[in-house]
């Protein structure tokens, strides 16, 4: 494997220049770095009040509408293999310019569609650039803190982005009824235009281990090669994606089984998946606590643990025939909790040992998620059987795996800044 070239001289990110108003270890470098990681749960949240409105402008059916969430998602997993190791290689402002300036043409792309064809296209644009923000933004925390710190702050913007689910849609609704579905795309343009200026005049450059071979083939084999032989960063990173699948397993199929099976309304529906979705702030919030006092892996034990154990109470009382909503959201209150708290320090864990190829590790970390997550949630959706057992049954599964792998792979001393 070729080593990794010497560090590039940069400026100093914990020193900030004048033109550098923005000091990396303040708390308005930590809201920048929330606002660069929402901006994928935003295009997608705050786009679905308008969908039935544009199916009808457009003259298609909502099925085929609804590709223009889809295929955003199928756009923005694979992008951040792409935007990560551009950030390696030219700088994380370069790179994030770039897909700002991209993420910005493919909102008025959306706006100018005059066909649900080319709406579908500029909203492919728009997941391609969308990659950037948490895919950069997680290698920036991994620039700048370490540690305990790094999880501290992977916890806070975590807590923001747990937040984007339940207040996009309320906003988008609004701005739909007010102004029209153009309104939501104006708002999603002026967020990608106002953060332009931050990136570009607003903070220093945190990568200071740029790597001018970052983008070569052999390079770039070698560094996925390590990344995959390292146990601490698979463990983390399966931990990660697997804790995602059970919550978007839930997602997929929460809407039949709450709705069809339990005779919930609508209105009620949001309330309940708005309860579950409060858990990820709770959980975020609650691992920032923890992390100062018990450390990564003791932390990482607690959310596992208290995600795992939840996932089995709710297998156990679906298929013992308990079948309500109370006993549907409360666990799933719970599993979203503790994998809330075990992932921030996971993240922390998994990126602390690759400074000069953060970008990429943040990206693959970010790609097996969505994948991972993505492939479960299809298994079983396509498992439904008008009985909420197979939802109940993934849950349990990704719980449980988590938790095996999180026994097996989980990182042990201080090489990795772990203990």
């Amino acid at each position: 494997m070729s080593e990794p070239s010497p560090p590039r001289p940069a400026s100093d990110p914990d020193d900030p220049s004048p033109e550098d108003p923005i000091s990396p270890k303040g708390p308005a470098f930590v809201a920048f770095l929330t606002a660069l990681a929402s901006l994928a749960p935003l295009s997608v949240d705050m786009f679905l009040p308008s969908l039935p409105t544009l199916a009808r402008e457009f003259g298609t059916p909502e099925a085929h509408m609804q590709l223009s969430v889809t295929l955003f998602v199928v756009a923005f997993a694979p992008s951040q293999l792409i935007f990560g190791p551009l950030s390696d290689r030219f700088g994380r402002k370069p790179a994030l310019v770039g897909g700002l300036v991209l993420y910005a043409l493919g909102g008025v792309a959306c706006l100018m569609a005059s066909s649900v064809e080319t709406f579908i296209a500029a909203r492919i644009l728009q997941g391609l650039s969308a990659g950037s923000g948490p895919a950069i933004s997680r290698a920036m925390v991994r620039d700048v803190y370490q540690g305990a710190r790094a999880a501290q702050v992977f916890a806070h913007v975590t807590t923001a982005i747990a937040l984007a689910p339940m207040l996009a849609p309320v906003v988008g609704g609004f701005l739909q009824g007010a102004f029209g579905w153009r309104s939501v795309f104006w708002v999603l343009i002026a967020l990608g235009c106002l953060l332009l200026p931050l990136v570009a005049f607003g903070i220093a450059e945190t990568n200071r281990h740029t790597d001018p071979e970052a983008l070569r083939v052999r390079r770039w084999v070698d560094n996925h090669k390590r990344l995959l032989g390292d146990r601490v960063f698979m463990g983390s990173a399966l931990l990660f994606s697997l804790s995602f699948s059970g919550q978007f397993i839930f997602i997929s199929n929460s809407p039949f089984v709450l709705i069809d099976l339990l005779d919930v309304s609508p209105r009620v529906f949001g309330f309940c998946f708005a309860a579950v979705a409060s858990a990820l702030a709770v959980g975020a919030f609650t691992g920032g606590r923890l992390v100062p006092r018990m450390g990564l892996r003791r932390t990482m034990m607690v959310g596992v643990g208290l995600g795992c154990g939840a996932g089995l109470v709710l297998a156990a009382l679906i298929w013992g025939g308990h079948q309500s909503i109370a006993g549907v959201i409360v666990p799933m209150f719970f599993f979203a909790m503790g994998f809330s708290i075990a992932r921030p320090p996971a993240m922390a864990a998994a990126l602390s040992p690759y400074p000069h190829m953060a970008g990429l590790a943040s990206a693959f970390l970010g790609f097996m998620q969505m994948s991972l997550g993505g492939l479960a949630a299809v298994v079983f959706g396509a498992l439904y059987d008008g009985t909420p057992r197979p939802m109940a049954a993934g849950v349990a599964a990704s719980g449980l795996l988590a938790l095996l792998v999180f026994l097996a792979l989980s990182p042990r001393g201080e090489s990795h800044g772990v203990d």
